[in-house]
């Protein structure tokens, strides 16, 4: 675990390089299909991945965003990815519960960075603070907060300091639904944006 924090320390650094990088329009829309060149991808036919640091507009639709970043690659054609997805989503108002459904907001086989969210729709009804987990463990990612007005934001960072629940850590085997629980009960309107970081793989080419 020590470990594994002091590589996200160094991975700040390696971001703020990346930064300089300019990002594709938020919502322009392309998927992604693998290139002849193991170090590229080709999106709508143009070439998004080159060997170095770029963006990728993995999924450009209003409902979900995937943005990812090549950190690193070897010359079998494995690779290290730093994405994020973001979705905004709408508060069951049927019980305490919402899970955020398809597109999964936890991708499998990758380790989870940071959960946060920002109140975008003030929540209202018996709700008195919101958290977000994964089903199993209800405050994984964050603890329940009590600002339910619009503007209100949570960074979720739980995961690094669940050592005794292994399915509470930062690792996620298989893809999953964030769970946002709303805590005192239903409520009756809110929206929350959320936006899931994470460091993710490929194995080498056979």
């Amino acid at each position: 675990m020590t470990r594994l924090k002091s590589f996200c320390a160094s991975l700040v650094l390696s971001l703020a390089a990346l930064a300089l990088t300019t990002a594709p329009a938020f919502a322009q829309t392309q998927g992604y299909t693998g290139g002849s060149n193991p170090n590229s991808f080709s999106c709508g036919g143009t070439t998004c991945m080159t060997p170095d640091f770029s963006w990728v507009p993995q999924d450009g639709s209003t409902a979900l965003q995937i943005f990812g970043a090549q950190l690193a690659r070897n010359l079998n054609g494995s690779k290290l990815f730093f994405q994020s997805v973001s979705q905004d989503v709408v508060l069951n108002t049927g019980g305490a519960t919402t899970v955020t459904g398809n597109p999964n907001l936890l991708p499998a086989n990758s380790i989870i960075l940071f959960v946060n969210g920002t109140v975008t729709t003030t929540i209202t009804g018996a709700c008195t603070g919101w958290e977000f987990g994964d089903g199993t463990t209800a405050t994984r990612f964050t603890s329940n907060n009590t600002t339910l007005t619009a503007g209100t934001s949570a960074i979720g960072l739980n995961q690094w300091n669940q050592i005794t629940t292994a399915s509470a850590q930062a690792g996620q085997p298989a893809a999953g639904n964030i769970t946002i629980t709303c805590a005192g009960g239903a409520p009756t309107a809110g929206k929350i944006r959320i936006t899931t970081f994470y460091l993710t793989s490929t194995a080498p080419l056979p």
